[in-house]
């Protein structure tokens, strides 16, 4: 396939590539439905969210003052 010069042939290759790809995508949607239907959504508040990342960076300044001392 790879060294022909037969346009019709190298068309219908790439339609049936594109086609396939397309088929693909369809399973991997269906899939990612499914499993976002078994996941809650949670939603945090503003509050929560900010006292998650003033956690987050006092941990990280914690790890940072570990890492300059040694």
């Amino acid at each position: 396939m790879a060294k022909t010069t037969n346009s019709k042939l190298c068309q219908q290759y790439l339609i049936n590539y594109i086609e396939n790809m397309k088929n693909q995508l369809n399973q991997c949607q269906l899939k990612l439905i499914k499993q976002s239907q078994s996941c809650a959504i949670t939603t945090l508040s503003f509050d929560q969210m900010t006292h998650c990342l003033k956690d987050y960076v006092d941990c990280q300044r914690k790890y940072l003052s570990i890492r300059s001392k040694d």
